[in-house]
């Protein structure tokens, strides 16, 4: 996408309303300053993205390496050099440093990576956690009907070639909480920014939205895919020790795997709410949902203790939203 540049240096200025009252003051747009556009120049060269010279002047090469960025990262392609351009494009370059400190080589893919961005805590992003809570207990049957169309796999990769020659792949799973938003676990895109969703033999593109590390919460976003939302959360307080509960998620690339279980311990750690359980969890059940007997989703599993038999952990899914 491109757009009309106004005349370097000059200030863009409403014209004033011919009125027989006084007209409100007319906002001042400034162009960005050469520093902000050199800067840009200068990141988007070590990129790969050639804007031509380093001379803090927006031509036309400029304006369209700053596009071709944008649209690598998913992003609004206004072609203008902002806050939120210099953010992205120094988060990438964050990412490129790491790729020369492992020797991984250049022409692996272009450095589009997201998971170095300065992104929102996840309750930040999220819509209102759904409350109303289904009271009605189902069988596991019914249950997996109920929910299974919420649950996705998740596949990420360092590049788009990588992804096609499968390699570096990092898999997981995700619950989807509103139209466009799915909760997973940060580890399963660690130093990954490529990610896709995947139910059934559908895939769309995900991009990571939010983030709180520290707790392994993320949230996922995605536009090319209508999500069919959980119905209904149940918070931490609520549980009790001796529940029925089920796993739905990807354990081993097995889309959609239900597994039955307790709830076997009620934890707090680091202010962190963990629901410990029976239920199975194995490599590729990160993300995945971790719902009662009436279908309400209580946390995201999460992980296991390895020299133990049965020790698994779900985050609180209430946690998503503190």
């Amino acid at each position: 996408m491109q757009r009309q540049l106004v005349e370097f240096g000059l200030p863009i200025k409403e014209k004033p309303v011919k009125s027989r009252t006084q007209a409100p003051k007319s906002k001042t747009i400034y162009p960005p300053a050469p520093a902000e556009i050199r800067k840009a120049q200068d990141l988007l060269t070590k990129l790969g993205y050639e804007p031509g010279p380093i001379d803090g002047l927006m031509g036309k090469n400029t304006r369209n390496a700053i596009v071709n960025f944008q649209i690598d990262f998913g992003l609004p392609e206004t072609g203008e050099v902002d806050d939120n351009l210099l953010n992205e494009l120094t988060a990438a370059y964050e990412v490129v440093k790491i790729q020369e400190t492992q020797k991984i080589p250049n022409e692996v893919s272009k450095p589009i990576y997201r998971y170095y961005r300065k992104l929102s805590k996840t309750a930040a992003i999220l819509p209102a956690m759904p409350v109303k809570k289904n009271s009605r207990h189902l069988k596991a049957a019914d249950l997996f009907r109920k929910v299974k169309s919420s649950v996705f796999a998740v596949l990420a990769s360092s590049s788009i070639q990588a992804m096609n020659q499968k390699e570096d792949l990092s898999q997981g799973s995700a619950v989807a909480v509103s139209n466009q938003k799915l909760l997973t676990n940060c580890h399963v895109f660690k130093n990954r920014s490529i990610i896709i969703i995947i139910q059934g033999k559908k895939a769309a593109r995900a991009r990571l939205a939010g983030k709180d590390e520290n707790s392994d919460m993320c949230v996922l976003s995605s536009k090319d895919f209508y999500l069919t939302p959980i119905a209904a959360i149940r918070k931490f307080a609520e549980l009790a020790v001796g529940e029925t509960v089920y796993t739905i998620g990807t354990p081993v690339g097995l889309q959609q795997t239900m597994g039955v279980g307790i709830i076997s311990g009620l934890r707090r750690h680091k202010g962190l709410m963990l629901i410990q359980t029976t239920a199975p969890i194995s490599k590729g059940s990160s993300g995945g949902g971790l719902f009662d007997s009436n279908g309400n989703l209580i946390g995201i599993t999460s992980f296991l203790l390895k020299d133990a038999q049965n020790l698994n952990f779900a985050i609180a899914a209430e946690q998503y939203w503190k």
